[in-house]
């Protein structure tokens, strides 16, 4: 029941993500929403207490909207304001963080990057990592992004 569950939460926050990545191309404005989301990925994980406000329900659905106002309105686009809204609204800000992933791992896959972890023993140089990306590259058909983790053993 668990797996079924873990993946009905997950498609719940693929869902959410395609559906502002579609609002985003259609009014053309993928590359800003993109950014946006990346930003507000950055501010949850540097601020856990905002994700707890944002995903409790000892608030009401009106008290949450107006604190999404008073932090987002005016400092991300109206799409993305609009569409926190819209999460708070049908009660899944308790999945921003994900819906955030997904939006991230979507434009990726549009992007034609594709992240891989390297577990190495040394740190490669800039140069050497670049080299192995770029040849991964050409074997996957896509850009590669690589992430290095040093694992001595």
């Amino acid at each position: 029941m668990t797996q079924n569950h873990d993946d009905m939460v997950q498609s719940l926050e693929q869902v959410y993500a395609r559906a502002l990545l579609e609002a985003a191309q259609e009014a053309g404005t993928i590359d800003e929403v993109a950014d946006e989301m990346q930003q507000l990925a950055h501010l949850l994980t540097q601020q856990p207490r905002l994700v707890r406000l944002l995903s409790t329900r000892m608030l009401s659905v009106e008290q949450r909207a107006r604190s999404i106002e008073n932090l987002f309105k005016g400092r991300v686009g109206d799409l993305v304001y609009r569409f926190l809204q819209v999460a708070n609204a049908k009660h899944r800000l308790d999945r921003i963080q994900g819906i955030v992933r997904a939006v991230a791992q979507l434009v990726d896959e549009r992007r034609g990057i594709v992240r891989v972890d390297a577990y190495v023993a040394d740190r490669m140089d800039a140069a050497a990592a670049e080299r192995v990306a770029q040849r991964l590259g050409e074997v996957i058909g896509g850009r590669v992004v690589l992430r290095q983790h040093e694992d001595p053993q």
